[in-house]
């Protein structure tokens, strides 16, 4: 019987599991949101594409082979020659004369005989051709076909790292914005308890006849406030949720956030860098090198197409017409040299160079504002530390300003507004901790994403 229990206890355990919604930490955010999100399985998609095109590029430093052939049948002969043989038909009639005399036979059957004949041929055939062909050089566009090639796999990579490190922001904002709604809630359940008991007290001190209703009034206002606010918090929390799950790709919102420890902080100095090093570890940083490395291997490229192109081959021929098979083979080697495109080309490689040159302007630029954005990350980084201090401060203020009113009013010295009052700049003060304390962590991964980590 005890068997049989321990096995219910158990399927009960294992279905109530199976229906509790998931408890995500903050890794398992990230996680997640690595592993499902939308966009970033597109940016990983877009690498892969690169990466098959700088594979497909590299084939063109080996031989090109390429095979060929046809088959035909004419309606008359391709090669035609009319022959005459009037001469040598009066020739040998003179040498046969005698003895078709002697044979009883007119010698002048002869004349009869034609003396031209039409001959022809080749009406079908089969050629076929096996030709393998080297380029040795063709103006370095095909190195330079492959450094872009790799400059795009590269840059594939950069824009996935990118869009993984925005994932990354996002879902800290929202998991810390969720975070910050909860601590505010569990600060309103305390308000609320506090309100409850002030509300027993004054119905009390009602009773007796030493308060006046309109206190009691008062106090259910306050409550009533308290319950506006958690409506509002309660609603903040699900639409938070939402956008929470669509960053990790989930359908619904029915999961929670384990609850965090926001009293221990970690101070900035644990996370300071050098801004300079920084800078060069921003992926922005090295997709604008890439972009200007790109300008000038393309201004390369669009130069090679006026260079001279020399390549080499050997072709092995297979030709059937004349109902005989003959097989050939042949060596050669080309020189190209492309001189009506000079004019053209000069045109489109000041423009190319022109290019390259915006390019370097703009990595210097961009790099100096990147520079300009990492310090603005820190010093927010440093304020939000600052502000927990000041939060921390205002908190043990509000509670002994709350504890000094509550004797005061259970004195008969201190009104009811005064011990209300107390109680909301409690939790103002405890709500402007929450949203120091989560903003800082915000300002965290703000200043980790601005340093390129």
């Amino acid at each position: 019987m005890n068997k049989l229990n321990n096995i219910m206890v158990a399927l009960i355990f294992s279905v109530s599991a199976s229906f509790a919604a998931d408890v995500f930490t903050l890794d398992d955010c990230l996680r997640v949101a690595r592993e499902n999100n939308a966009t970033l399985k597109s940016a990983k998609v877009n690498r892969q594409m690169a990466e098959e095109a700088e594979g497909s590029a590299f084939p063109a430093y080996f031989p090109k082979v390429f095979a060929g052939g046809f088959a035909f049948i004419a309606n008359d002969f391709l090669v035609k020659q009319k022959m005459d043989f009037s001469k040598e038909m009066e020739g040998l009639g003179q040498q046969v004369a005698p003895a078709m005399m002697q044979a009883g036979i007119d010698p002048s059957m002869l004349a009869g005989l034609p003396t031209t004949f039409n001959m022809g041929m080749v009406d079908k055939g089969i050629i076929g051709h096996l030709t393998l062909i080297q380029p040795i050089f063709v103006g370095g566009q095909i190195y330079n076909g492959n450094q872009l090639a790799k400059i795009g796999t590269r840059a594939a990579k950069l824009q996935e790292t990118l869009t993984e490190t925005e994932i990354r922001k996002n879902t800290e904002t929202y998991y810390w914005l969720i975070i910050s709604l909860k601590e505010k809630l569990k600060t309103l359940a305390e308000a609320e308890k506090q309100v409850d008991g002030i509300y027993s007290d004054v119905q009390v001190a009602v009773d007796a006849g030493v308060a006046v209703k309109n206190d009691l009034l008062r106090v259910e206002l306050e409550k009533k406030k308290l319950q506006s606010n958690r409506l509002k918090l309660e609603n903040g929390i699900s639409v938070a949720k939402l956008m929470l799950a669509r960053q990790m790709n989930r359908d619904n919102a029915d999961f929670d956030l384990a609850d965090a420890d926001l009293s221990q902080v970690t101070p900035p100095e644990s996370y300071a860098i050098s801004a300079d090093d920084a800078v060069e570890r921003r992926a922005e940083s090295k997709l604008l090198a890439i972009s200007r490395e790109a300008a000038e291997k393309e201004r390369s490229m669009e130069r090679g197409k006026v260079l001279p192109t020399v390549a080499v081959g050997a072709s092995l021929l297979y030709q059937n017409l004349l109902d005989d098979d003959a097989v050939n083979g042949v060596l050669f080697a080309s020189l190209t040299v492309p001189i009506s495109d000079w004019w053209s080309n000069s045109y489109s490689t000041a423009k190319l160079d022109l290019k390259a040159q915006k390019a370097a302007i703009d990595e210097v630029e961009n790099k100096n504002l990147i520079k300009v954005d990492i310090d603005a990350k820190w010093n927010t980084l440093n304020e939000s530390f600052k502000q927990i201090e000041i939060s921390r401060d205002a908190i043990a203020q509000a509670e002994e300003n709350l504890r000094i009113q509550r004797e005061f009013y259970n004195a008969g010295t201190a009104t009811l507004s005064n011990l209300l009052e107390a109680e909301t700049l409690r939790q103002q003060a405890a709500d402007s901790y929450t949203e120091a304390v989560t903003g800082y962590y915000t300002a965290v991964c703000a200043y980790l994403t601005a340093t390129g980590r």
